[in-house]
């Protein structure tokens, strides 16, 4: 785990290129879902935003904001039962990152709405069917 770490950090912090920064960004952001507070990690994650505002790239926020923008998009425009279930289910991940977003959970509500009419389980039924089948 600590050679991974280091090799991590290095990529952080010696960022070139667009490319570089977003595989970086993406590396860190998985290494802090599997290993949440690690401060050296943390620390070397603010160079490679610095490394991407001097490459005039959005910045972490903006890409979330972006990110979750697309997730609504795609929550509203939803019309079958193959489109409420993909909403759902990258709302559900959405959700298991970033716990409590009130945009997400009041768009969702749309969603259920949508899936209610289109007469599929209710998102507590799916879900209580999906934990029953994972055990």
């Amino acid at each position: 785990m600590e050679q991974k770490r280091k090799e991590l950090v290095k990529q952080m912090i010696s960022c070139e290129t667009v490319e570089q920064v977003e595989a970086a960004r993406d590396a860190r952001d998985e290494w802090l879902r599997q290993y949440p507070g690690d401060y050296e990690i943390v620390q070397a994650g603010g160079s490679v935003e610095n490394i991407a505002d001097m490459l005039g790239m959005p910045t972490n926020q903006e890409r979330l904001a972006a990110k979750r923008n697309e997730l609504v998009k795609q929550m509203l425009s939803c019309r079958t039962v193959a489109t409420v279930e993909a909403a759902r289910d990258a709302r559900d991940a959405w959700l298991l990152e970033h716990p409590g977003d009130s945009i997400v959970l009041q768009a969702g509500s749309g969603l259920e709405r949508v899936a209610e009419s289109l007469e599929m389980p209710t998102n507590q039924e799916r879900l209580a069917a999906k934990r029953k089948s994972e055990e």
